[in-house]
């Protein structure tokens, strides 16, 4: 079973419904939910938490990584992984512009910190973000533990 943390930007229940959806028991289990404003300080918190003091498996933030100004998920997700893993953000950018254009303009990023994954996720069509990026989870997840 993987462990995994949602970190929410504002109100994504409908992305969180996919997450909850797409990662079913007994493969993964939510053990963590947080919901914060876009805030810098809000989301870097929450995401210290989940990494750095409870040591999740995988962490997934919901929303905050599109153009808008106040949207910084992906800068506060840089500054806290150690290595980035690109290809992880591209294949879930790829599903979703084969599914609408607007895909290109996510700014979502995935890496790592120790042994914990952290993906953004967009706050629209995340099911099918999430549906790209199964295939990689757990192998990545065994990979950054040794397995």
């Amino acid at each position: 079973m993987i462990d995994y943390g949602v970190l929410c930007i504002e109100d994504q229940s409908e992305g969180l419904a996919a997450v909850r959806k797409m990662l079913p028991e007994p493969q993964f289990k939510e053990v963590m939910l947080e919901s914060v404003p876009d805030e810098n300080a809000s989301i870097r918190r929450v995401l210290r938490t989940m990494v750095e003091l409870r040591g999740l498996p995988l962490v997934l933030t919901i929303g905050g990584s599109g153009v808008g100004i106040r949207e910084r998920v992906p800068e506060v997700t840089l500054e806290l992984i150690e290595r980035q893993i690109p290809g992880i953000a591209e294949l879930a950018r790829l599903a979703g512009i084969q599914k609408s254009r607007r895909a290109a303009l996510w700014r979502g990023v995935a890496g790592y910190k120790g042994k914990t994954l952290v993906i953004n996720l967009p706050d629209w069509e995340t099911a099918v973000a999430i549906e790209a990026i199964m295939p990689v989870l757990p192998i990545t997840i065994k990979n950054l533990n040794g397995l």
